[in-house]
């Protein structure tokens, strides 16, 4: 394959894992305030310099093959991943010999709980009645054959006989519906702090992001459940 060709057909590729990198696939967001020392810039690399003021947060909590650390707001983007082995407990340590950034980067988080709720929701469920589902019918020429029948089973290898897809209402033990059931929720919050430091120094942090995730929500237990109703 000629080389532009070759180039052309891997760019497509080439591009969306550029974007993967830089966009991560997900990680949980939050905001803060970014302190830096005496209100001075940080300048992390050549491309890369962060101001004090306000910014937006994103990260990953577990090690992954797409974890990353995001630091944001209207005037600069930061982004780095966050190699696995730099996790331990609720935190992580990327070093500067590791990132090529000019500090080193510690982060820590806590989970702060709030309120307990109770909350009614509907769900999915199952349950034996009449509905309306899709089987697959054995044809035969101008007669059907529903599965499990005795019929089914003598013209299953007929060379004339083909599985069909068709729709029927009858008994079933396997009905779809839905069912109200009420849940005890927790509200809760991760508090985030991310310090940046002089590599193999003990001195305090040059700068510290200080801030918090959004507020979200963890089910802790069903207290009841209705009955399954048939769609």
């Amino acid at each position: 394959m000629p080389k532009r060709t070759l180039l052309r057909a891997l760019s497509g590729p080439l591009l969306l894992l550029a974007a993967l990198l830089l966009g991560g696939c997900g990680g949980i967001k939050g905001q803060g305030y970014l302190f830096t020392e005496g209100g001075k810039a940080l300048r992390l690399n050549e491309e890369v310099t962060l101001t004090q003021g306000h910014m937006n947060l994103v990260f990953d909590a577990e090690p992954g093959l797409w974890s990353r650390l995001r630091l944001y707001n209207e005037r600069v983007d930061f982004s780095t991943p966050v190699a696995s082995e730099a996790y331990a407990g609720n935190g992580f340590l990327l070093r500067s010999q590791d990132s090529g950034l000019a500090y080193d980067i510690r982060a820590s988080w806590r989970e702060e709980r709030g309120l307990l709720t109770e909350r009614d929701n509907r769900e999915d469920c199952t349950t034996a009645g009449y509905c309306r589902k899709q089987v697959a019918r054995l044809v035969c020429d101008r007669k059907s054959y529903r599965p499990g029948t005795e019929r089914y089973e003598e013209h299953l290898d007929d060379a004339n006989c083909v599985q069909e897809p068709v729709y029927v209402t009858d008994y079933f033990p396997d009905c779809p519906g839905t069912r109200q059931v009420r849940t005890r929720n927790r509200q809760y919050q991760l508090l985030v702090r991310v310090d940046f430091l002089q590599p193999r120094t003990e001195r305090s942090p040059v700068a510290v992001f200080d801030g918090q995730t959004r507020p979200r929500e963890r089910e802790l237990e069903v207290l009841s459940e209705g009955r399954c109703l048939i769609r």
